[in-house]
């Protein structure tokens, strides 16, 4: 039984180890694609300068938006 309860703590200690490295990815990914967002955000900004013109898609080829 003892074994068990072993095997049970190790398996438990390393699915726990494995949430923690994927989590950890996770927020490694959520601060890129932030990054990125941001960086589109100024883009958009630079390209419509005017706040209350109607909303222009960015990525639509020129004389489509």
């Amino acid at each position: 039984m003892d074994t068990r309860g072993n095997s049970n703590v190790e398996f438990h200690n390393e699915v726990n180890e494995a949430l923690a490295r994927r989590e950890s990815s996770f927020d490694q990914v959520n601060s890129a694609l932030q990054a990125v967002l941001t960086k589109l955000q100024a883009l958009r900004t630079i390209r419509n300068p005017n706040p209350n013109s109607s909303e222009i898609n960015p990525f639509a080829p020129e004389g489509l938006s």
